[in-house]
């Protein structure tokens, strides 16, 4: 299993919860993608920073969801209320972490 994390700030708190919104709007189709588990977004607490968390079910989907079209929608919707760019990281996911997630 692969962590797939999308790193960003938004300009401020209010600008936070319109990308909690564009988020929910994506989140049904997103779950759709071929080899994802699950997908979920986590702010910063009384800060602007966001992370979307994406678990997948192998690297190379992680990586050819960067082609898709869904990933330009998203990236596209949130990239105006982003100070500079996302950092995208990808990391793997320990055995024993699956077991306790019950994925």
């Amino acid at each position: 299993m692969v962590l797939q994390m999308f790193i960003g700030e938004s300009f401020d708190t209010e600008t936070l919860k319109i990308v909690q919104a564009v988020f929910e709007d994506f989140w049904p189709g997103l779950l759709q993608e071929p080899g994802i588990y699950t997908a979920d977004l986590v702010t910063e607490e009384g800060g602007s920073m966001f992370i979307l968390l994406i678990f997948w079910d192998s690297r190379e989907n992680a990586c050819s969801f960067h082609g898709t079209r869904r990933y330009r929608e998203i990236t596209n919707s949130l990239r105006r209320y982003l100070v500079g760019n996302f950092v995208v990281k990808l990391f793997n996911v320990a055995d024993t972490s699956k077991e306790k997630a019950a994925l």
